[in-house]
C-alpha cells in the first residue's frame, strides 16, 4: 500500500487483513472531507506493517478519532524492518463552517470517536498517539471524551514496542493511556500490558479534572483499570488548577468526586516509575492509585492494589499539593473534604516498591505508601484530615511521607504525611491538629518495611 485514498479504503471494508506500506503515507490537510481518516467497521481485525515507512494521521475533524478503533474492532501495528517505521496518530482539533462535534467532547488518538469506548490495540513498532482537545477530551489511546466519556480499551505493547501516548487537554483531559474525559461520568482505565516502553501522560484539565497517565479520564468518577508490566512505564498524571489532578497510574482527577485506583503489577524485570499530577487550588494525584478531587469537591479517589511479583522496582511520587494537600506516592489522592484512603501493597518479588508523598504548602503531607493529604478549602471552614493507610506485604516496601515546602503560613498548613500509613491532616478549626486517625500500620515505623509479626507467632 503506497496512497492514502488507498488506505482508507482497506480500513473501510470489514474483515480480518494484513497491510503492508511500500511508502510514507500522510493524510490529507485540514478541511478537507471528514472521511479522510481511518476508521475500523465493527468486528474488523487489521493489521498493518510499517515495513520501515512512517504513518502519519493528524487532520480529523474534532470529534473524530485519528484512527479510530471502536469496541468490538482490533488494530494490530508491526514494522518487519526492524522499527525503522513509526505510527502518528494525533487527533487534531479541525473545525469547519457549521460544524459540531459529536457528544460535545473530542476523539481519541487511537480509540474511540467522541464518547465512543476502544477497542484492542496491539503494537511492537514505535508510536506516538494524542488526544484531541475540546470540552472533555480525548485518551491518546483509548476512550474518547464525551459528556460520558469512553471507556479505555486493552492495548497490548509487545516486545520492541515504544509507545509515547498523551491526553487532550482543555476543561476536562483525558487519560494517556485509559478513558476519556467526561463532566457527567469519566471513561474507566481499561486494560494495558506491556512488554516494551511505555511514556503516558495525561491531559490537562482546567476546571474539570485532568486526567491519569494510565487509567481513567478525568471529569467524574474516572477509575483506573489494570495495568501489567513486563517492560518500562513512565506514566505522569496531569496537573490540575481549580479540579483535581489525575494519577500517574490510576485514577483520573475530578471536580467532585475523583477516579479511584486500579490494580498495577509488575510481573517482569523493568520498572514502573508514576508520579501523580500537582494540585493547585484543586486535588493532587497519587503516583499509583486514585486522583485528585477539586477545591470544594465531595472525595479524592482511594488506593487499590499495587503488587511487584517480579526483579524490577516500582516507584511512585505523589504530586504536590498547594489548598488541598497532597497525593500519597503510593495509594489515595487528595482533596477538600475527603482525600483518598491507601489501598494494599504487596512485594512479592526481589525488587522493591518505593513510595514518595507529594510535598505541601496548605493541608497536609500525602503518604509515602497509604492515604492522600488532607485540604484546606479557602471558600470554607479549614477542614480536611489526612485519610488512612491501607495494608502493607512483604519485604523492601519504602516510604517517604509528604514533607511541608513553605513555612509561612503556619495556621493552613498541616502534617507532614507518613512514611508508611496515614496522610497528613491538615489544621482543625482553630489551627490545632486533628491527630485521632492513629500510627501507621502495625509492626511499621516510618521508613521501616519489617513486616508485622503474623498473629500466633512465635
Amino acid at each position: 500500500m503506497s496512497t492514502w485514498a488507498g488506505l482508507v479504503e482497506c480500513f473501510d471494508a470489514a474483515g480480518t487483513r494484513t497491510i503492508t506500506l511500500r511508502a510514507d503515507i500522510a493524510d490529507r490537510p485540514a478541511l478537507t472531507p471528514v472521511a479522510d481518516r481511518l476508521t475500523l467497521p465493527h468486528g474488523a481485525a487489521v493489521s498493518i506493517d510499517l515495513h520501515g515507512h512512517r504513518l502519519s494521521v493528524t487532520h480529523p475533524y474534532w470529534g473524530y478519532a485519528a484512527i479510530n478503533v471502536p469496541a468490538g474492532t482490533t488494530l494490530r501495528v508491526i514494522d518487519t524492518a526492524g522499527r525503522r517505521g513509526s505510527l502518528t496518530a494525533e487527533a487534531a482539533v479541525v473545525y469547519a463552517p457549521g460544524w459540531t462535534a459529536p457528544n460535545f467532547g473530542g476523539g481519541a488518538g487511537i480509540g474511540g470517536d467522541a464518547g465512543q469506548s476502544a477497542g484492542t490495540f496491539i503494537t511492537s513498532a514505535t508510536v506516538q498517539a494524542g488526544g484531541a482537545e475540546g470540552g472533555d477530551s480525548g485518551a491518546g489511546i483509548g476512550g474518547g471524551g464525551g459528556r460520558i466519556g469512553g471507556d479505555g480499551g486493552r492495548t497490548l505493547i509487545l516486545p520492541g514496542g515504544h509507545v509515547t501516548a498523551r491526553g487532550g487537554g482543555s476543561q476536562t483531559g483525558g487519560a494517556g493511556i485509559g478513558g476519556g474525559a467526561g463532566t457527567e461520568q469519566a471513561g474507566l482505565g481499561g486494560t494495558t500490558v506491556n512488554h516494551g516502553i511505555v511514556v503516558a501522560t495525561g491531559g490537562f484539565g482546567s476546571n474539570g479534572g485532568s486526567g491519569a497517565g494510565i487509567g481513567g479520564g478525568g471529569g467524574r468518577g474516572g477509575d483506573g483499570g489494570i495495568t501489567v508490566n513486563y517492560g518500562t512505564i513512565r506514566a505522569n498524571g496531569e496537573a490540575s488548577m481549580f479540579s483535581g489532578a489525575g494519577a500517574g497510574i490510576g485514577g483520573g482527577g475530578g471536580s467532585r468526586v475523583a477516579g479511584n485506583g486500579g490494580s498495577t503489577t509488575d510481573n517482569g524485570t523493568g520498572t514502573i516509575q508514576a508520579t501523580g499530577g500537582r494540585g493547585d487550588i484543586g486535588g493532587a494525584g497519587a503516583g499509583i492509585g486514585g486522583g485528585g478531587c477539586g477545591g470544594g469537591g465531595i472525595n479524592a479517589g482511594n488506593g487499590a492494589s499495587t503488587a511487584n511479583n517480579g526483579s524490577g522496582d516500582i516507584t511512585g511520587t505523589g504530586g504536590s499539593g498547594s489548598e488541598t494537600g497532597a497525593g500519597a506516592g503510593i495509594g489515595g489522592g487528595s482533596g477538600s473534604h475527603l482525600s483518598g484512603r491507601g489501598g494494599s501493597t504487596a512485594n512479592n518479588g526481589t525488587g522493591t516498591i518505593t513510595g514518595n508523598g507529594g510535598g505541601f504548602n496548605m493541608g497536609g503531607g500525602g503518604a509515602g505508601i497509604g492515604g492522600g493529604g488532607g485540604g484546606v478549602y479557602t471558600e470554607g471552614p479549614v477542614i480536611g484530615p489526612g485519610a488512612p493507610g491501607g495494608t502493607q506485604t512483604g519485604l523492601r516496601i519504602i516510604g517517604h511521607g509528604g514533607k511541608q515546602i513553605r513555612h509561612d503560613q503556619p495556621t493552613i498548613s498541616g502534617a507532614d504525611g507518613s512514611d508508611i500509613g496515614p496522610g497528613g491532616n491538615a489544621p482543625g478549626p482553630a489551627g490545632a491538629q486533628n491527630l485521632g486517625l492513629g500510627p501507621p500500620a502495625p509492626g511499621r515505623t516510618a521508613g521501616n518495611p519489617t513486616p508485622a509479626t503474623p498473629p500466633g507467632a512465635a
